[in-house]
């Protein structure tokens, strides 16, 4: 196994300083520098390019287009190391381009920082401004060149040429005029220019729906970006990669992490405004028919679309970079740690992702997020550089996105470290790039000169296109027949080309193990779109022993060796009759299970991140799956993948500009509907004993449909937005409208109907009737009152006292049932706070200890609540006494959204069966606690801290992982009973500190694991067997507890990012047929029951690729652990609740909403038509009196009514 010792951790001061950001200023005289002596006053070679050798610790060796950065012996030497070269060859491109103030940059991030005058220092003269918006400046004097606009004779139109206007002034108080104090001086609520954006002056905020993209929460993230790529030269600061290309600032979210929708609509609105390049280094959400639309579109009107390959030294596919069009970069760097050998700067950056769809790799230090704004500045360069080729009448046209995909890609530096792995650092070898395309690396490393070169030259490289299969499609051709590969080759600029497609095993094949399937041979002239190949089965041939061994040498998880066993890549390369090449790729998988229902896996289109529940609806006696996507529909689906009559129903269509070129053209289909994201809960909402199903969109709304798919009189609902409203927004209140976490429905009043719980991203926990009537004393304000000064009474903005981080978020679903004993409900919710305190743990690992006091490590605490039914109205307030409570983690912020605090949802259940429920819980990365109903916790409190006891973090000899310790992260828990009954474990996602450490140091991390943790709850240790390893990160899932073989006992069924889902006993081990394949990043959490009627368990699972799965098991059905996300089809989290329906069996069932005491239990139930278990289980619970019964008459007659014994007190 491998131990970091804290020394070579202390060491790791590459927690060091991301590069600083820099600047270009607009040249007085926009010719590019096309002399060869680059006069100082063209490029700024004084500022970044000169000193030392070895003084290259700022951006100059990204730049640079010669060795003069390296002092390595064996890197100047090696071919490998491209001869010591550091960088991009930036430097001696801007020799011939600069780019143009007509080739505009759009920035889709978080917006601008207009209050940071540093900031504004490199980039107040690159905004670019809408003329159609605008009255042209009032000049001193007038302007001597040819735009009456350009006041101060620079040559751009800009925010500058306004400072002598007298009708503007420093409306923001930042001390210079910018385009801020343009939108408040002139927006005046009319669409001067027609385009369908009202006052579009400089951007456009679509996170808030208005005309100014400030970042008022001060993320900066928008603001980094812009600098990365446009920032100003010769102003002393540092250097953007494009000089003299403007910015647009187009506002998609609060940070880098966006939801989908908001992100589309930005790309629309960057190409019918202008923009000449999309630059998003984002991370949204989800995924949406209407992601694919707008990059689409952008391809279309040859706007390239510049990606983030993510930051998590991960393969999965990150959105919105694994859509089709877009072009893919990652990061490469130095190492970062002194005295590293070899002195190379071609690592691969520990905070970037790698997969068969990156397009080329950029010298960066700030992650994949500064190689997208470093490679979208080059980009500007290219589009430029075609600009003025055509301005010179060497080119017939400007260039296509794809040619500028094909530039990038046909003239990078190859970058080979297949057989020079070793590194002189401990446990880190190099990852396996290879000559020619490899998933590490893409192409190579960006050669902005060669690239710019090309261009300027006349030789431009022809076009492929592969439109279809899509990234990573999963394939089955013995079920499905022949793969069809779609899309378009041409050759326009030469008299002739010919093509080839190709198909080889494995996401990087050798040059010799391309199979032809359309070999070069005709000479074609004009262009060729629509079905480029047919790949027959007997076409696509089963791998050699000497193929798979190289596969999982290469492999990027040498634990995981056979993660993608099922890869193939398709390759359509073009050649033109000047002997240029084009080509493009496209990675899918090709398997077969015997497993896999007929008619799956299902395209849906969209994502799959709603967590499907099982339900039968129609009332066949024969469960439908439910689940909710990020195109706005819910559907109810058969086992043969046909959707119930009715279904799938919709969302409410989200306000568009319809005025948008996109739009009014048909261009992109409309409407466009609120993505829904929640995991769908299913009961009785109105008494009229007829199933409901609830589901909540990302636009705040909370919808009810029958089981016909029919909306319910009241509905929807939605948060109110004044808690969400841009007076609220800044760093203390990063809120939002959206609703990520799922509803839960319990009856809160005991009036015989359920209500609907609900967490969003205001802050705020909601309930609603059957009816849609908001629940008296809700919402409820859920922040920790003792650390805030103040709260607005109104909006509910809070000001807090020093020490509160960012988080500011609900997205962890709530938990139901009674905690303190009184006869009502409780409700026990997380949200994303964080403060700066000392953790409130106390761990048992001396090697967590050592490092989470060490200070490479930013401990925090988050907060846990629980409240009372009657949240604001209950007397002393809507807290129980003891809560919130503390909840430790070991390193602060994260991520933004999906990595702060508290988004585990909390899990209930009577672990010692004392009639009284506990709390597990954890947060995004930490220790798991196990919390009593007076919020203290159930393993006692260390005497000297007081910092509670938490569930073990080492300890584990019969795990297969080496890495430890490990701490529960990123998703969710659950509680089942997995050697015997009563005995509960606790089971949740995990991550080593090896693993943890990999996302901070370069290349490779040997025995860098994930994991999925069980416990012990009674004791909160290990169970013998873990963690289990598993092969990547486990995003807002978490595992499903069921019986999945033919066995009594269940298994942990859990998906992860990497590809696989699996399935875990008690020893962990996974029974034969496991684990199950899908291609694809598993946020939802698995369903298990039975859809056809066969009285087995069928597995159901969706991807965030679109694809839903569905596998037939031996396993009898019945009554199971924890089923489904949220255990239950009323989502409570409460393991002492009936799981629903998970048979076949007709008859009605009684659910329940049960809630524990030390001698009696208050039950609520009621009957309602669904089909339900044909045995049952026994929980730990005492005797259950039922003090409350309201019987409800079914839709159709159904036999008695059967309910499940308690299981007698120990």
């Amino acid at each position: 196994m491998r131990y970091r010792s804290l020394a070579v951790a202390a060491s790791l001061t590459l927690l060091i300083a991301r590069s600083a950001r820099a600047e270009f200023p607009f040249l007085a005289d926009v010719n590019r520098c096309d002399s060869s002596g680059m006069p100082v006053g063209c490029i700024p070679l004084a500022n970044e390019m000169s000193g030392s050798a070895g003084s290259c610790n700022g951006n100059k060796w990204k730049f640079a287009s010669t060795s003069f950065c390296t002092t390595d012996p064996t890197v100047l030497g090696s071919p490998n190391e491209l001869l010591g070269v550091s960088g991009m060859s930036v430097e001696i491109a801007w020799r011939r381009e600069t780019g143009r103030p007509d080739v505009v940059i759009a920035v889709l991030d978080s917006g601008i920082k207009w209050n940071d005058l540093g900031a504004l220092g490199d980039l107040r003269k690159k905004f670019y401004l809408n003329r159609g918006e605008l009255p042209a400046p009032i000049c001193a004097t007038p302007p001597s060149g040819p735009d009456p606009r350009d006041c101060n004779g620079d040559g751009v139109f800009n925010a500058p040429d306004y400072d002598t206007d007298p009708r503007v002034s420093d409306r923001n108080g930042n001390g210079v005029i910018d385009p801020e104090d343009l939108i408040m001086t002139f927006s005046d609520g009319v669409d001067d220019d027609g385009d369908g954006y009202i006052d579009n002056i400089a951007g456009w905020d679509f996170f808030e729906s208005d005309n100014d993209p400030f970042d008022e929460v001060q993320f900066g993230h928008g603001t980094g970006e812009a600098e990365d790529s446009t920032a100003e030269a010769n102003n002393g600061g540092a250097l953007g990669t494009c000089p003299n290309c403007m910015v647009m600032p187009v506002r998609v979210g609060d940070s880098f992490v966006a939801e989908v929708d908001r992100f589309a609509q930005g790309v629309v609105f960057a190409v019918d405004t202008g923009a000449a390049v999309v630059q998003e280094a984002l991370g949204t959400l989800n995924n949406s028919a209407f992601g694919q639309q707008a990059i689409d579109y952008a391809y279309s009107h040859n706007v390239p679309v510049m990606a983030s390959a993510a930051d998590e030294d991960a393969w999965h596919h990150n959105y919105p970079s694994n859509y089709v069009h877009a072009i893919v970069v990652n990061s490469i760097r130095d190492f970062g740690v002194q005295g590293v050998e070899p002195a190379s700067w071609l690592y691969i950056d520990g905070c970037t992702n790698f997969g068969g769809n990156i397009s080329v790799s950029v010298s960066s230090t700030s992650c994949s997020s500064e190689a997208t704004g470093r490679s979208s500045g080059i980009a500007g360069m290219i589009v430029s550089a075609g600009r003025d080729a055509v301005a010179a009448g060497t080119l017939s046209r400007p260039l296509t996105a794809n040619e500028v995909r094909q530039l990038f890609e046909q003239t990078a530096d190859d970058l080979n470290f297949e057989m020079q792995r070793q590194i002189a650092f401990p446990d880190t070898i190099r990852y396996a790039s290879e000559a020619g395309a490899d998933q590490f690396t893409g192409h190579g490393r960006i050669n902005a000169n060669a690239a710019v070169a090309r261009i300027l030259d006349g030789h431009i490289p022809p076009e492929a296109d592969i439109r279809a299969p899509v990234w990573f499609q999963p394939l089955d051709p013995m079920r499905d027949g022949n793969v069809v590969v779609q899309g378009r080759v041409a050759a326009d600029r030469a008299s002739s080309y010919t093509y080839r497609a190709q198909i080889g095993y494995g996401v990087q094949p050798l040059e010799t193990e391309w199979v032809d399937i359309v070999p070069f041979g005709a000479t074609r002239t004009a262009p060729l779109d629509g079905v480029l190949a047919t790949i027959t089965p007997a076409q696509i041939a089963p791998p050699t022993a000497a193929q798979i061994a190289r596969r999982q040498a290469e492999a990027a998880d040498p634990s995981s060796k056979d993660y993608d066993q099922f890869t193939y890549t398709i390759r359509v390369q073009v050649l033109d009759a000047s002997g240029q090449l084009g080509e493009d790729r496209r990675t899918i998988s090709v398997f077969d299970d015997p497993d896999l229902k007929a008619a799956f896996p299902l395209q849906l289109g969209g994502d799959g991140a709603s967590s499907p529940a099982i339900a039968d609806l129609d009332g066949d006696g024969v469960g439908d799956i439910v689940f909710g996507t990020s195109n706005g529909l819910v559907h109810a689906k058969r086992a043969d993948g046909s959707d119930l009559p009715g279904w799938p129903v919709g969302t409410d269509p989200l306000a568009i500009h319809a005025g948008s070129m996109a739009y009014a053209s048909g261009a992109i289909p409309t409407p466009i509907r609120a993505a829904v994201l929640a995991s769908v809960a299913i009961g009785d909402i109105d008494g009229d004993g007829i199933l409901d199903v609830v589901a909540a969109d990302m636009e705040g709304k909370v919808y009810a449909w029958n089981h016909l798919g029919q909306r319910k009189p009241g509905f929807p609902v939605q948060v109110n937005l004044l808690y969400s409203s841009h007076a609220v927004r800044d760093p203390a209140n990063t809120v939002d409208r959206f609703i990520v976490a799922s509803p839960a429905l319990a009856d809160l009043d005991a009036d015989g109907g359920l209500d609907i719980i609900v967490g969003a991203a205001d802050r705020h926990l909601y309930a609603w009737d059957g009816r849609g009537n908001p629940r008296p004393g809700f919402p409820v304000l859920v922040v920790d009152a003792s650390r805030l000064a103040s709260i607005d009474p109104s909006t509910h903005k809070v000001t807090p006292k020093p020490g509160a981080l960012r988080g500011s978020k609900i997205i962890d679903s709530p938990a139901v049932g009674d905690l303190d004993h009184d006869g009502t409900l409780d409700i026990v919710v997380g949200t994303n706070e964080e403060y700066d305190e000392p953790p409130n743990f106390s761990l048992t690992s001396g090697t967590a200890s050592a490092l989470a006091n060490s200070g490479l490590l930013s401990p925090a605490n988050s907060r846990l609540y629980a409240l009372h039914n009657d949240g604001n109205n209950h007397a002393g307030g809507p807290f129980l006494a003891g809560w919130p409570v503390k909840i430790g983690l070991i390193n602060r912020e994260l991520l933004p959204v999906v990595g702060e605090g508290i988004n585990a949802s909390p899990a209930l259940a009577d672990v010692d069966g004392d009639g009284t429920l506990e709390v597990g819980v954890f947060a995004d990365a930490g220790p798991a606690y196990l919390l009593k109903a007076d919020g203290s916790s159930f393993y006692g409190a260390d005497p000297n801290t007081g910092n509670y006891r938490v569930m073990a973090t080492d300890g584990y000899p019969a795990s297969n992982s080496p890495d430890t310790p490990s701490f529960a992260a990123l998703g969710e828990g659950a509680f089942g009973a997995l050697a015997a009954p009563g005995a509960l474990a606790f089971t949740a996602p995990a991550t080593g500190l090896g693993r943890a450490l990999a996302v901070v140091l370069p290349e490779e991390q040997v025995n860098a694991d994930d994991h999925v943790g069980g416990w012990v709850a009674l004791s909160g240790s290990y169970l013998p067997a873990y963690p289990r390893h598993i092969e990547e990160l486990q995003f807002l899932t978490g595992p499903s507890i069921a019986r999945v073989a033919a066995t009594t006992l269940p298994y942990v069924v859990e998906g992860s990012a990497g590809y696989y889902l699996h399935a875990y006993d008690v020893n962990g081990v996974e029974p034969a047929g496991w684990p199950k394949f899908t291609g694809g990043w598993h946020v939802a959490n698995p369903a298990i029951g039975d859809v056809d009627g066969d009285g087995r368990n069928d597995v159901v699972v969706l991807t965030r690729e679109g694809n839903l799965f569905v596998w037939n098991t031996p396993a009898a059905a019945g009554p199971d652990e924890w089923p489904k996300k949220r255990h239950d089809l009323r989502n409570t989290g409460n393991y002492q609740e009936p799981p629903g329906q998970t048979s076949n069996a007709s008859t009605s069932t009684t659910t329940s909403t049960t809630s524990p005491s030390p001698t009696t239990s208050t039950t609520v139930s009621t009957t309602t038509t669904t089909s339900t278990t044909s045995s049952t289980t026994t929980r730990p619970t005492s005797t259950t009196t039922s003090t409350t019964t309201t019987t409800r008459p079914p839709h159709r007659p159904r036999p008695t009514t059967t309910t499940r014994p308690p299981h007698p007190r120990p």
